[in-house]
C-alpha cells in the first residue's frame, strides 16, 4: 500500500469512528429522554398523526441519503479525497442525513420539545466530532483539503445538482451492511411510537410532560 492509500484509509478510519461516538451517545441520551417524558396532547389527536407522519418522512430521507453517501466515501477503490456525489454539495453528507434520520426518530415521539432537544444535542456533537475529523483531514490531504474546504459547505448542502460520476465500484457485502445499519432507524421510529402509545394509554410511567 502506498502512502497516498494509507492516508485515505486513515481518513476513513477517522470518520468512521466519528460517526461511532455520535450514534452512540445520541442513543443513550434520547433513550433517558424518551423514557422520562411525554407530551402533552392525545395520542389520537392530529399532532401525533402531523408528527408520525413527519417523522416518518424524514426517516425515509435519512436513510436514502446514507446509503447514496456511504456508496462514495466507503466503497470507492481511488486514493483521492472524495469530492463528488453528496460530498459535492456537503463535507459531511452522511451527518447531515443521520440528522434527518434522528430529527424523524425523535418526532414519533409527538413532542416538539422532545424532538428539539435530540436534534440540537445531535448537532452540537456532530460539531464537535466533524472539527476533529478536519483536523485530522487537513494533516492528511493538505491543500487538496483546504480548496474542498473554501467550496462546499460543511453540513447543510447546496441547492443544485450533485456533482456526479459515471461509475461508482462498491461491494455488496458492504452496501448490505450500510443498507442494514440505516433501516436501524426505521426500527427506531417504529419503537419511539410504540413507547409514546403505550405512555399515553398509561402502560408505561413517566416523569415529565412536554408539550
Amino acid at each position: 500500500m502506498n502512502t497516498q492509500d494509507g492516508s485515505n484509509s486513515a481518513a476513513q478510519g477517522w470518520r468512521s469512528m466519528g460517526r461511532i461516538i455520535v450514534s452512540r451517545l445520541l442513543a443513550v441520551l434520547f433513550v433517558a429522554i424518551l423514557l422520562l417524558t411525554e407530551h402533552t396532547s392525545d395520542v389520537h389527536g392530529l399532532n401525533d398523526l402531523f408528527m408520525g407522519a413527519v417523522g416518518l418522512l424524514l426517516v425515509h430521507f435519512g436513510v436514502r441519503g446514507r446509503i447514496w453517501a456511504t456508496l462514495f466515501i466507503g466503497g470507492r477503490k481511488d486514493s483521492s479525497l472524495v469530492t463528488c456525489g453528496p460530498y459535492s454539495l456537503c463535507r459531511n453528507p452522511l451527518y447531515f442525513y443521520s440528522g434527518l434520520a434522528v430529527m424523524g426518530v425523535a418526532a414519533a415521539s409527538g413532542s416538539y420539545v422532545v424532538t428539539l432537544i435530540v436534534t440540537s444535542i445531535y448537532w452540537v456533537i456532530c460539531h464537535f466530532t466533524i472539527a476533529a475529523e478536519e483536523r485530522k483531514l487537513r494533516v492528511l490531504y493538505g491543500k487538496a483539503f483546504e480548496d474542498y474546504f473554501a467550496r462546499v459547505p460543511r453540513l447543510f448542502p447546496l441547492l443544485g445538482p450533485a456533482q456526479e460520476v459515471n461509475e461508482v465500484s462498491f461491494s455488496p457485502k458492504r452496501f448490505h451492511h450500510t443498507y442494514r445499519d440505516a433501516t436501524w432507524f426505521i426500527v427506531a421510529w417504529l419503537a419511539v411510537t410504540a413507547i409514546h402509545i403505550l405512555k399515553a394509554r398509561g402502560a408505561l410511567t413517566y416523569l415529565l410532560e412536554l408539550p
